[in-house]
C-alpha cells in the first residue's frame, strides 16, 4: 500500500485550556455521578427521532474487572449488561446519525492509505475539541460530558516512556504503514495535527482512535465492549446506512447479567480490517488483550493464524490453530501454514517476549502497574499462542515431508486434529 504524506490540520491552539482527565479511575468516584451522566446520555438518544435504548432490558454499569486507583476525576471503564434474559433477534439500540460527532462533510474519501485515515482522525479530533470547548452549550452535551470523564492513558501510544520502550518491538507495524504500535501519534499527529506539547490534544486523538469508527464518534455504540467468536452476542447495521440510524440487535440469546458484546474487527463496516486486524492491533488501538479467539497477521513474513477455543482434548487447553484457508482474501489466495522460515520468525518473536523477564529494576521504575500488567498478559498470551502455532506448523511440515510434497492440500491445512 503506497503512502503519500498529506499535511494534517492543526487543532486550533487558541481555544481556552481544558482540564485533562486524570489517567486513572478511583473507586471513590460517586456512582451517583456516573449514573447521572449515563442517564442523561440515554435520555438524549431516546428523545431523538428514531432513537432507542431498551432500558427495560439493558443497563450501563462499571465493569466488574475495572479496578481502581487514587483519582476521582474520571469514570471507570463501562459496559452494557442484560437486565433480563434477551432472545435472539431483539432490537436493543437505535442510534440516529444525528447523534454522531462526525466529519462526513469535510473528510477525505477512504482509499486504504494510512495518511487519509489519520487525516480524517485529525478532523474528528478537531471536531471533538470544538464540542468539548462548547461544553453544556454543545448540541452533543450529554455525550461530550461522558467523553470528558474518560481517563487518559488507556492505549499504548499514551503510556509511559518505559512501557512504550518495552512494547515498541512487540507490537507489529501497521499493515502497509510505517509506524509501530506505540509511536503513531508522534509520527502522524504531533506538530502537524496537534501541538507536540499539549497532553489534552493528545488525549483527544487517543479518544478518537479508541472510541470512534474512522469518521464518527457514536454515543452508546462506543460502550459496547469487544469479543469475537461465540462470545460476541450483538450485531449492527452499517454506520453509514441510508436509514439514518445505526441499529443493534441480539445475535443470539443473552442471559440476564451477561455483558452485551460485539466484534471490533468482524463488524458490518470492518471489511478493510476483518482479516488483517487481530490481537496485537486490539491492544494497540484499545489498550487491552482480547479473549479467545486470537488472530495474528505478519504481512511481510506471510504468516496468518488464529487460535480458537476448540473441543477438549485437541490440545492440553482445548485450543486449536486455524490457518487462513478458511477466510476469503481479496485475490482469492491463501497463505497456509508457515514453513521453516516462518517458524523461525515465530521463535524469534518468542525470544523478544521472554527478554522482558530480564529487564532491570531501573528500566521498570517508571512503568505504571496497569501498563505492566497488560504487557505481561500480552506476553503470556502471545508466547502460548506462538508455541502452539509452531507445534502445529511443524506437524504440517513433517506430514508434507513424509509425503514428499512441498505443499499440502487445503483440507490438510484446515485443522491440527487431522495430523
Amino acid at each position: 500500500m503506497g503512502l503519500t504524506r498529506t499535511p494534517l490540520m492543526l487543532i486550533t491552539p487558541a481555544l481556552p485550556a481544558l482540564t485533562l482527565p486524570i489517567s486513572t479511575y478511583s473507586a471513590g468516584e460517586s456512582i451517583v455521578g456516573v449514573k447521572n451522566v449515563v442517564s442523561h446520555l440515554t435520555s438524549w438518544i431516546q428523545d431523538m427521532p428514531g432513537g432507542f435504548f431498551d432500558d427495560e432490558k439493558l443497563e450501563i454499569l462499571p465493569l466488574p474487572y475495572a479496578g481502581g486507583s487514587s483519582s476521582t476525576e474520571s469514570f471507570p471503564p463501562m459496559g452494557i449488561f442484560a437486565k433480563r434474559d434477551i432472545a435472539a433477534g431483539e432490537i436493543l439500540m437505535k442510534i440516529p446519525h444525528e447523534a454522531y460527532i462526525k466529519v462526513w462533510d469535510v473528510m477525505q474519501r477512504e482509499d486504504g492509505s494510512w495518511d487519509v485515515y489519520y487525516n480524517n482522525m485529525c478532523l474528528l479530533a478537531k471536531a471533538l475539541e470544538r464540542e468539548m470547548y462548547l461544553g453544556d452549550e454543545s448540541f452533543y452535551a450529554p455525550y461530550v460530558n461522558f467523553l470528558r470523564k474518560q481517563a487518559a492513558g488507556q492505549i499504548p501510544a499514551t503510556w509511559s516512556d518505559g512501557a512504550k520502550h518495552i512494547l515498541r518491538d512487540l507490537l507489529p507495524k501497521e499493515v502497509g504503514g510505517k509506524s509501530n504500535g506505540v509511536d503513531w501519534i508522534d509520527d502522524y499527529f504531533k506538530g502537524s495535527c496537534i501541538s507536540p506539547i499539549d497532553p489534552f490534544q493528545e488525549h483527544l486523538v487517543a479518544l478518537v482512535k479508541q472510541r470512534s469508527f474512522d469518521d464518527s464518534l457514536l454515543p452508546l455504540w462506543d460502550m459496547v465492549n469487544h469479543a469475537n467468536g461465540p462470545h460476541a452476542n450483538i450485531k449492527e447495521t452499517s454506520l453509514h446506512n441510508d436509514d439514518g440510524v445505526n441499529i443493534m440487535w441480539s445475535s443470539r440469546a443473552i442471559q440476564k447479567g451477561e455483558e452485551v458484546l460485539m466484534s471490533y474487527n468482524r463488524c458490518a463496516d470492518c471489511k478493510l480490517v476483518a482479516n488483517e486486524w487481530g490481537t496485537p492491533e486490539i491492544l494497540r488501538d484499545f489498550g487491552f488483550v482480547e479473549g479467545y479467539p486470537h488472530r495474528y497477521y505478519f504481512e511481510e513474513e506471510e504468516i496468518w493464524f488464529e487460535i480458537v477455543d476448540s473441543v477438549p482434548g485437541n490440545d492440553e487447553e482445548g485450543k486449536q490453530v486455524l490457518w487462513d484457508d478458511h477466510i476469503i482474501w481479496e485475490d482469492g489466495s491463501f497463505i497456509g501454514p508457515p514453513g521453516r522460515k516462518g517458524i523461525e520468525y515465530l521463535r524469534a518473536e518468542i525470544d523478544k517476549f521472554e527478554a522482558i523477564e530480564k529487564l532491570t529494576e531501573e528500566e521498570l521504575r517508571h512503568v505504571a502497574l496497569n501498563e505492566w500488567n497488560t504487557i505481561m498478559r500480552y506476553k503470556e498470551t502471545a508466547v502460548k499462542d506462538f508455541r502452539l502455532a509452531i507445534k502445529e506448523a511443524e506437524k504440517v511440515l513433517e506430514l508434507s515431508e513424509n509425503y514428499g510434497s512441498s505443499e499440502l492440500s487445503a483440507d490438510a491445512a484446515i485443522s491440527s486434529d487431522e495430523l
